[in-house]
């Protein structure tokens, strides 16, 4: 029997905006930053044209 995948909360917040928008999403602990890209892409309804920095 193999161990259930482990999953991790993320909360999405845009911040300098009023009402605050933000979007919860549960994505796989092995998500790479690529993917969690397109993650984020896909729950706040973006095509792609935007500038992004992860900064860890």
């Amino acid at each position: 029997m193999s161990a259930a995948p482990e999953f991790v909360q993320l909360k999405i917040c845009l911040i300098g905006i009023s009402p605050m928008i933000w979007r919860r999403v549960l994505v796989p602990v092995s998500t790479t930053l690529h993917e969690l890209h397109g993650i984020f892409r896909v729950a706040m309804g973006w095509e792609g044209v935007h500038l992004f920095l992860f900064d860890i």
